[in-house]
């Protein structure tokens, strides 16, 4: 029993000796960082950041000024400062002219802050230098400049004078106010980024759903990020199908069009624009239905993410194809009839009157090679006498528009 008594009456502190506990200035820098977090989580803006961190600041450390500062043209030396304006109900932001200055990275505490991107306290050095900018109160001997930026890029900071209490944690509390703000300069960043995307998602939904080709939007790799309605029904695919699949995972699908996906994977890889034309098959009331479609790919680099993107635009070419597949048949039919009839034939071209064709019995009747022939002139192959008999028949053709019948002999 003593030893135990003795055991508890060594953990009690002695009379007249101090707690090694938590002190009333610990729970002071504790209470004023709380505070810090808070305001800059709850401030619906950069500005009212800058406002409420000032606000807490400026009480804290009894400093007989705050004012908020805007960053803008920072190039790594220098940059243009102006008071933090009051937007107006219209969205402009005032702008005082005469408050306008300049900041030089040499410059305390603001260049200091900005290009060590860290709060920077110090003397300032010499009345003339306190009061060089139109925001600063005259005689200041002490400031404080806490900067605020985003991705190294400065946009604002907020500058404090002649505080009364510095407190040993002065540093810590400052860095503490420095990335809070930024958080909430990083989250109004975000948020204008995000309205800018549906922005431009809802103009190009417009847009889109306008226009009766399909259209697909995809990252670099052809993963599809976005489609309209007419994609679906020029392909045949489902929405759930195309969400998250890459072009060439739709495309390898199908038997019909599995002998593109390799060139459009390359297409892809290679990063810039490009058409390719693809067969493929879609579902009918009948079945399958065959069908011909080109896939017209603009790069796009989204600036807000600063990456690149493709939009495609899918077009149903089945009539365009079926009427090229009729002129081929067609050439190929007349190239037969001119090879095998029973007469000497030569086609030429009228602005040069070359010879681009001729068959079997002009080359057994004339005793000619048609690889001698083509690409010569008449004169060149049959003689200048032939040409000069001719030439009257072949402009008459020409002029008419018509068919003209001679008989000549040479």
């Amino acid at each position: 029993m003593d030893h135990r008594a003795s055991d508890i009456a060594a953990t009690q502190p002695l009379p007249g000796t101090a707690s090694t506990g938590v002190t009333s200035a610990d729970r002071d820098v504790l209470d004023i960082a709380l505070a810090l977090a808070d305001a800059a989580h709850s401030a619906t803006s950069l500005g009212a950041a800058l406002s409420r961190v000032g606000t807490l600041l400026q009480a804290h450390l009894g400093t007989r000024g705050m004012v908020r500062l805007r960053m803008e043209g920072w190039n790594g030396e220098n940059a243009l400062v102006r008071p933090w304006g009051e937007t107006t109900t219209g969205g402009m932001d005032h702008i005082d002219v005469s408050s306008l200055g300049t900041v030089h990275g040499d410059d305390a505490p603001i260049g200091w802050a900005i290009t060590r991107q860290a709060a920077v306290v110090c003397d300032l050095p010499g009345s003339a230098h306190a009061e060089a900018h139109a925001w600063r109160p005259r005689r200041v001997h002490r400031a404080i400049a806490v900067p605020v930026a985003v991705d190294g890029v400065p946009l604002a900071v907020l500058e404090m004078y002649d505080p009364v209490r510095q407190p040993a944690q002065l540093t810590q509390l400052l860095e503490l106010a420095r990335i809070q703000l930024c958080a909430a300069a990083q989250r109004e960043a975000n948020k204008a980024r995000i309205a800018t995307n549906t922005e431009h998602l809802g103009r190009l939904a417009l847009v889109a759903s306008r226009i009766a080709s399909g259209v697909a939007i995809t990252d670099r790799r052809g993963a599809i990020e976005w489609f309209n309605r007419a994609l679906l029904d020029l392909t045949g695919w489902t929405s759930e199908r195309v969400k998250g699949a890459t072009l060439c995972e739709l495309l390898a699908l199908d038997d019909a069009s599995r002998a593109c996906v390799p060139e459009l994977g390359s297409q892809f890889e290679r990063g810039q624009a490009f058409r390719i034309e693809y067969e493929a098959s879609r579902p009918s009331s009948a079945g399958r239905q065959s069908y011909w479609g080109e896939i017209d790919a603009i790069q796009m680099l989204d600036e807000t993410e600063h990456r690149s993107q493709f939009v495609c635009l899918f077009t149903d070419i089945t009539e365009r194809k079926q009427r090229e597949r009729q002129r081929e048949m067609e050439r190929e039919f007349l190239e037969a009839l001119m090879e095998n009839l029973p007469m000497s034939l030569f086609v030429i071209e009228p602005g040069t009157l070359r010879i681009v064709a001729t068959n079997r019995y002009a080359e057994l009747e004339f005793g000619l090679r048609r690889s001698d022939v083509i690409g010569r002139t008449v004169s060149e192959t049959l003689g200048k006498s032939v040409l000069e008999l001719a030439l009257p028949s072949m402009q008459e053709a020409i002029d008419k528009h018509t068919t003209v019948e001679r008989d000549f002999q040479w």
